[in-house]
């Protein structure tokens, strides 16, 4: 509809001698059909990342391995799965929107931070170990890092923990 008032314009343009105030009127138009396009444009691709992190969410979901999801400016944790919270004794409600510091020791939380840092800068997977204090214990963990990118963007680091280190490794 828009862009066919806005041919109207152009035809109009065309043919007769433009005067001031149907040239400013034009000039709102197209910044109105370009508002529109965008706002689409913007609707479609959030759209778009809803739908994938529903799928992402429900894969995960039903992973056998602790998979989580922190942003890429705060370092606060987006989303953990169930088998984190069985691996860890950790749940989202207690590690959900907080930074490493709030929950882990300071050291931990630096290590976690410092790794997460690494990857961001990389921009590539990455594999580290570190020392996880879960269920009243301490281990030291091998875990897969990565750039959480979305058409582009980053969202964070997202990781997955592939065990405990064998005494034996």
């Amino acid at each position: 509809m828009v862009a066919q008032v806005l041919q109207l314009f152009q035809r109009a343009m065309e043919t007769e001698k433009p005067t001031r105030a149907l040239d400013l009127s034009l000039q709102r138009l197209e910044l109105t059909v370009q508002k529109v396009k965008d706002r689409e444009r913007i609707d479609t691709m959030k759209e778009r990342e809803q739908a994938l992190m529903i799928a992402l969410h429900t894969a995960l979901d039903c992973s056998a391995r602790p998979f989580w999801l922190k942003s890429a400016d705060q370092k606060r944790m987006l989303y953990i799965n169930p088998a984190y919270t069985r691996e860890f004794g950790i749940t989202y409600e207690t590690y959900g929107g907080h930074k490493d510091n709030e929950l882990w020791h300071n050291a931990v939380a630096d290590l976690f931070c410092e790794n997460d840092e690494k990857v961001l800068e990389a921009g590539e997977e990455m594999e580290f170990t570190e020392w996880v204090s879960a269920k009243g214990d301490s281990q030291l963990y091998r875990v897969r890092k990565w750039p959480a990118v979305l058409d582009g963007v980053v969202l964070g680091v997202a990781g997955e923990s592939l065990g405990p280190v064998d005494e034996g490794d």
